[in-house]
């Protein structure tokens, strides 16, 4: 991706300071300078965090868009800001400079939805490479019921085998690590003198407990088809391949609904075109309050 300092209209610049500035040449080289900074090092992050071939073309072009949205947002602040301190009259600065800080506000919100919303992309474009959510959770849980067994077989060893020197033998090779790996192993687990912490183990255990909860409600929420419900007004949509409960209104919620919503909990996917919660059964209570369809 190409980015070059006249990206940033230099009139524009130059324009945004010629009012609040001894130096307005300086302070809008200054600004094209900043936006060159801001760009390479967020452009070399993504490019960074990206694996594969399919994840470096997927974060090209995610740059391209943020690169596009960054320029319009900063015009934006920069053309609010020239009207500052542009004349004498008191009232009408303070609402420039108010008019110029909500730009700002603005531009700072949309980068970090913009980076979130980047992120989460990769994340939903690697799971579905994995599988899909299922599959991770499987997999995390397998890993997490392996290592419980490691801790216990380890702890086992510390009190059977006083020697400092077999005990570090057993780990080895219980674990199958050494050198840093193993180092790391003793130190996340807070493995001592004494060997394994008997409140590793039970947080071990109520994590996996939690683990294949989950890993229930996952395939329970996979054999479960999503349906539909209309009411005066829209549909009711209980996706759960996306598992969420979606409200679809056919207008634009009024304030009251809105603040309905909003207090219950729900929020706007602009990508699903609802307004969605998890599926909970305080969702489905919520969604028949608001919208009085039962699931």
């Amino acid at each position: 991706m190409e980015i070059k300092k006249e990206d940033i209209d230099y009139r524009r610049a130059k324009d945004a300071h010629g009012w609040t500035s001894m130096d307005p040449e300086k302070r809008a080289e200054q600004e094209q300078a900043a936006y060159v900074e801001h760009m390479t090092a967020f452009y070399s992050r993504l490019m960074g965090a990206a694996k594969t071939e399919q994840e470096r073309e997927y974060m090209e072009a995610a740059a391209l868009r943020y690169k596009d949205g960054y320029i319009a947002y900063k015009m934006d602040y920069l053309a609010a800001r020239s009207r500052c301190g542009s004349n004498f009259n008191t009232r009408r600065n303070d609402k420039a400079n108010s008019a110029a800080d909500n730009k700002a506000a603005a531009w700072s919100e949309w980068q970090k939805r913009a980076e979130s919303a980047i992120f989460k992309g990769l994340n939903d474009m690697r799971t579905a490479a994995a599988g899909g959510p299922l599959v991770i959770m499987r997999q995390e849980l397998e890993a997490a019921e392996r290592e419980h067994e490691n801790l216990k077989a380890v702890r086992a060893a510390f009190r059977k085998e006083a020697d400092p020197g077999k005990r570090m033998a057993s780990l080895k090779e219980i674990t199958g690590y050494e050198g840093a790996a193993l180092a790391t192993f003793v130190s996340r687990n807070y493995i001592d003198a004494d060997g394994v912490p008997v409140y590793r183990l039970t947080n071990g255990l109520a994590r996996i407990k939690a683990m294949r909860q989950r890993v229930a409600e996952m395939e329970k929420r996979g054999s479960t088809p999503t349906s539909e419900k209309a009411f005066d007004g829209g549909i009711v949509r209980d996706n759960a391949e996306a598992d969420r409960i979606q409200i679809i209104f056919n207008e634009r919620p009024g304030p009251e609904l809105y603040g309905k919503l909003k207090s219950r909990g729900f929020r706007w996917s602009p990508s699903a075109g609802a307004w969605q919660r998890y599926r909970t059964q305080d969702t489905r209570y919520a969604v028949e309050a608001i919208t009085g369809v039962k699931i």
